[in-house]
């Protein structure tokens, strides 16, 4: 097995980036893995912390190498991409994450088990750490679940599948899919806010990989890998974050121990029982979204239709 690179972006939580990186140093593989420190340059006012975070970031170890790199312009979302793109060029593979994202000790075996695993399977883009926080079917016997949402608080792919990422949405595109009963059905069912994200990503008020991600995984029928049970906890719904406010929501009240043996198979199923609780959690408050939506693209009569058979009443 080659081990994936672990990238981590970063800006101004010295605080968050401080426990992300010390529970890293706690995995099981942390020594046997590179790990790529991307910290953004500062916006004006923020030199100071921005500085304390690059003090800091020299200091660590625990790894098989650590590599550091300081922007010297801020750009949130290049500093995300590019790093991205620079570990999968030279590497093929990857593992990245934000400041705020606190692992299990076995969250690097996990990923890089299932990186191996599925590493030919075209229909996985990628791999997560972090599963939402959802009721898993009594006799639910695998390692992992499948999924038709895109998360990426702690997320691994490969160069084959990142490159096949379409930046830009096309909005001609996306009303000709969305008037489509079967793929808005599709769509919805893993989470109502989606359709909201995609206008709003198309529209150019926010530039989000996850969202053209979500997108894309129902046109092409692409899935994700989560363990059963969280290897990751978000620390940045504290109102820290950018697009995060304060919440308990997406909250584990413990990380899944397992360190090894991590089982995987090629069926994709998506069950349905773990797709219902999924959806649960990213539904509820978008519903006029998604509404006003279909009522602004002339879709009323598949309302009650969509309602009745994707448990959205």
């Amino acid at each position: 097995m080659s081990l994936a690179p672990i990238g981590i972006s970063t800006y101004s939580r010295l605080g968050h980036l401080k426990q992300t990186i010390e529970s890293l140093q706690k995995n099981t593989l942390s020594k046997q893995t590179e790990l790529y420190i991307f910290s953004d340059a500062p916006k004006k006012g923020d030199e100071e912390i921005v500085a304390k975070v690059r003090k800091y970031i020299h200091t660590v170890d625990g790894f098989k190498k650590v590599h550091i790199i300081e922007r010297e312009s801020n750009g949130r979302v290049f500093n995300n991409r590019d790093g991205m793109k620079r570990l999968l060029d030279k590497y093929d593979r990857m593992i990245f994450m934000e400041e705020d994202n606190v692992t299990a000790p076995g969250f690097l075996t996990f990923m890089n088990n299932a990186l191996d695993f599925y590493k030919d399977d075209a229909n996985v883009v990628s791999i997560a750490g972090y599963t939402p926080p959802i009721n898993i079917p009594a006799g639910y016997a695998k390692d992992y679940i499948s999924l038709q949402r895109f998360n990426g608080w702690g997320f691994g792919t490969w160069k084959d599948r990142y490159d096949k990422i379409e930046m830009t949405m096309e909005k001609k595109a996306y009303l000709k899919n969305i008037k489509d009963n079967i793929f808005f059905k599709k769509l919805i069912v893993n989470g109502e806010d989606i359709p909201h994200m995609i206008e709003q990503d198309i529209d150019g008020k926010i530039n989000a990989l996850d969202v053209k991600i979500m997108y894309q995984q129902i046109i092409n029928d692409w899935y994700i890998i989560c363990p059963r049970s969280s290897l990751v906890q978000n620390i940045g719904h504290d109102e820290s974050g950018l697009h995060s406010g304060n919440s308990t929501k997406f909250e584990h009240s413990f990380l899944w121990d397992k360190k090894e043996d991590f089982r995987f198979s090629t069926d994709l199923t998506v069950d349905i029982n773990i797709r219902k609780e999924n959806y649960k959690i990213f539904s509820g408050r978008q519903r006029n979204q998604y509404v006003n939506i279909l009522r602004n693209l002339g879709m009323h009569q598949y309302l009650k239709k969509i309602k009745e058979t994707f448990f959205l009443k």
